[in-house]
């Protein structure tokens, strides 16, 4: 299991991170209700709600899904929302791997599995009833991000998750010097989802994610997919040893070039101090108040770019 998740979802769905379905009362399923559920989870003609909730560990898939929920389900952006998803390491997880369930199922004869190729959701992972809001660390709207990162702007169509995957890899891979400067671009993408954000877990997983390796003797020649002809383009000869410095140039940006700025650090301060006056003047008034404090606060702190 990925230590990072994504779930994209709509504020209006009245399914942000629960399923959905009533009963259960959150009590584990079965593996008998578990696959039955997931049967109504694959099915694309299936309109009820199901016990399970999707997530993905492609940060590129939830984005294309939030695109996908702007343009062609007719949902506001700001409504439209990415949530970083850290899953806590216990032995009663309940939490599944959807690829390894079709496995499962297939080797069980389960029918209406048979036809089901698990490679197609190696990505996608589940969980039972609902995601508990404890293990959210960050969520970012689909507005936010494309008021800071403009260069993903699709207009009135939504790509699909080659085309994405496409277009992120040339912003960050296309014209690389090196492995610092390359972790450097990594990191800067990351900052767009916001200081809260696990920004080196996204560089560097997104890194993972965009990359496919070709390997000859003891050299890792970093490819990405270029939209400019549909070919493969070789951006760097990697070797294994280099990865320290693809994090050097990770950490550089995040902490002495993004971070660490004076500019920022300034504002953040003045934030932390405007959060502290007005948030002890609040608890004195009503719950109108301090509803009204707490979404000005949020503002505020997107506002910064946390």
């Amino acid at each position: 299991m990925p230590e990072l998740l994504y779930r994209c979802y709509s504020e209006n769905s009245g399914r942000t991170l629960s399923s959905g379905k009533r009963g259960g009362n959150g009590q584990r399923l079965s593996q008998e209700q578990l696959f039955t559920e997931l049967a109504l989870h694959m099915d694309k003609e299936n309109r009820e709600p199901t016990a399970l909730v999707s997530m993905t560990s492609s940060l590129v898939r939830a984005m294309q899904l939030a695109f996908v929920k702007s343009s062609k389900d007719g949902e506001e952006d700001k409504d439209i929302v990415i949530a970083f998803i850290e899953i806590p390491e216990c032995e009663e997880n309940p939490f599944h791997h959807a690829a390894t369930l079709v496995r499962q199922a297939r080797a069980l004869k389960i029918p209406g599995f048979d036809e089901e190729d698990p490679i197609l959701f190696r990505s996608e992972h589940l969980a039972e009833w609902e995601i508990s809001s404890q293990i959210v660390t960050h969520t970012i709207t689909l507005k936010t991000l494309l008021d800071r990162h403009r260069a993903l702007e699709f207009g009135f169509s939504a790509p699909n998750t080659k085309a994405l995957h496409e277009m992120i890899a040339d912003q960050i891979f296309s014209g690389v010097i090196g492995f610092v400067d390359l972790g450097c671009r990594l990191a800067l993408f990351a900052i767009h989802f916001g200081a809260r954000a696990p920004l080196q877990s996204i560089a560097l997983s997104i890194f993972r994610e965009l990359v496919k390796p070709w390997i000859d003797y003891d050299l890792l020649t970093i490819r990405y997919f270029s939209d400019c002809g549909h070919k493969w383009i070789e951006c760097l000869p990697f070797r294994v040893d280099d990865w320290f410095l693809v994090e050097e140039g990770v950490d550089y940006a995040l902490c002495d070039w993004g971070l660490s700025d004076d500019d920022f650090l300034r504002k953040f301060e003045d934030y932390e101090y405007w959060v502290m006056d007005e948030g002890s003047n609040v608890l004195l008034q009503d719950e109108e108040a301090i509803e009204y404090f707490k979404e000005t606060r949020e503002k505020e702190a997107i506002k910064l770019g946390l």
